[in-house]
């Protein structure tokens, strides 16, 4: 379809369903992309609306998806999950595993949903989910252009006016703070939906503009990541991007990189901490700050797992016997910063071996194996490139942030994986 198509009159005469599956599509994706702790709740919420259309219209809610390549990810779960026998306390363990099994559900329901939606909702829902992504990303285009020029706006009246005593009080002097660590977060989820949003527009769109259109998309990612303090998806989006482009010349050479390139995530993590430890690279002052840290977390969670490593000290484990820690922590020599493993180590690989040990991980390990393998047989040419390059994107990143089980970002891969469901759907309709 020409693009111009979608400005045109007739094309937003939509009946009560297709309105409802527009909005539903826009306020999801607004959401998760300018909120990124909400992933959770936008996760649900594009689900759900179109379930109720498809069991409306089919008296029945969809089924499940339940393809064999799944077994290696259930026989991990279930490894986790026996693992809190031996953690640090059931609400750690449950907390831990709820995220896990709200994505696994989300994707299994996805990847039936979508093959039940009608054509014209499914078209609708996937043009509201690529508009949307050009809005927001116009949107933090501009922010990070302009260091949050519109945050600190709209911010602003929340901590310049107090209430003390029954009286209004207004700071004029007040300046806006805007904490980079939660901006960095939408930079994570922008990340993960640019694939699924060119697999929808390629299906949307004529053939030139698609490449037009998506190379803009690709040009615009680079330039707001790239201003962001958010290395780690710098280096994400380096890592997928070559992902992408190498599946288009060689996908069987890019799946045998990027397997080979999972294994060794689970091989180096430990080894690695002990010699950039080594190296003292933690107080080298020219390192940044926060790279420095997560050389001091690493050390200290390598050295844990040398107590416990066939099976880990239990799922979830790692925040809790953290806090118990930190009363009689001590200072890092030469650092500000406590020996400990922190909430995370900010660094999955390592997380999966302190708290499941070698057997967790190398079920963990077997399981991303069985998802690329699904990636190779499953996918079509077309497709491969962007579920590999999602894979990347969420492989690199966890080297260096966020947690094993961190709900949003779980969820922020879930509802990435939701989307490329219905644009994959999309293209064979």
């Amino acid at each position: 379809m020409n693009i111009a198509k979608w400005f045109a009159n007739d094309t937003w005469q939509l009946n009560r369903n297709e309105w409802a599956v527009v909005v539903t599509a826009a306020a999801s994706i607004g959401l998760a992309t300018t909120t990124a702790w909400a992933t959770p709740i936008a996760t649900l919420v594009i689900m759900v609306v179109p379930a109720l259309l498809v069991a409306l219209g089919q008296k029945r809610l969809p089924g499940l998806a339940l393809p064999i390549w799944l077994i290696p990810i259930f026989v991990f779960v279930a490894y986790a999950a026996l693992s809190s026998l031996w953690g640090a306390g059931t609400y750690w363990s449950a907390r831990a595993l709820l995220p896990v099994a709200g994505i696994m559900l989300a994707a299994s329901i996805a990847a039936s949903l979508f093959e039940r939606l009608p054509g014209n909702l499914l078209t609708h829902l996937c043009r509201t989910i690529v508009v949307t992504f050009f809005v927001i990303a116009c949107y933090s285009l501009f922010e990070e252009t302009t260091n949050h020029a519109l945050k600190h706006i709209l911010f602003w009246p929340f901590q310049a006016v107090k209430f003390a005593d029954g009286t209004l009080l207004i700071d004029w002097d007040h300046q806006t703070r805007v904490r980079p660590s939660r901006t960095n977060w939408n930079m994570t989820v922008l990340l993960f939906l640019i694939w699924p949003v060119l697999l929808m527009l390629r299906g949307l769109v004529e053939r030139f503009d698609y490449k037009l259109l998506g190379s803009i998309l690709l040009i615009g990612l680079f330039a707001i990541i790239l201003q962001s303090y958010h290395v780690a998806a710098m280096v994400a989006l380096i890592a997928c991007v070559a992902a992408f482009g190498l599946t288009h010349i060689w996908p069987r050479v890019a799946i045998i990189l990027v397997g080979m390139a999972w294994i060794f995530l689970f091989i180096l993590p430990v080894p690695s901490a002990h010699q950039l430890h080594a190296h003292q690279l933690h107080l080298d002052q020219q390192v940044p700050n926060s790279f420095r840290h997560r050389i001091v977390l690493w050390k200290y969670t390598a050295t844990e797992i040398e107590k416990r490593p066939v099976l880990g000290v239990g799922v979830g484990s790692t925040h809790p016997l953290n806090e118990r820690r930190l009363a009689t922590a001590k200072l890092h020599p030469g650092t500000s910063y406590h020996d400990a493993t922190g909430t995370h180590p900010h660094n999955i690989y390592l997380q999966a071996i302190y708290e499941l040990g070698v057997v967790g991980a190398v079920l963990m390990l077997l399981a991303g194996l069985s998802v690329l393998r699904a990636i190779h047989v499953y996918c079509s040419r077309v497709e491969r490139p962007f579920f590999l390059a999602l894979f990347a994107a969420w492989a690199s990143q966890s080297s260096f942030s966020f947690g094993l089980t961190e709900p949003w970002y779980l969820f922020a891969l879930g509802l990435a994986m939701c989307c490329l469901m219905a644009a994959r759907q999309l293209r064979s309709s």
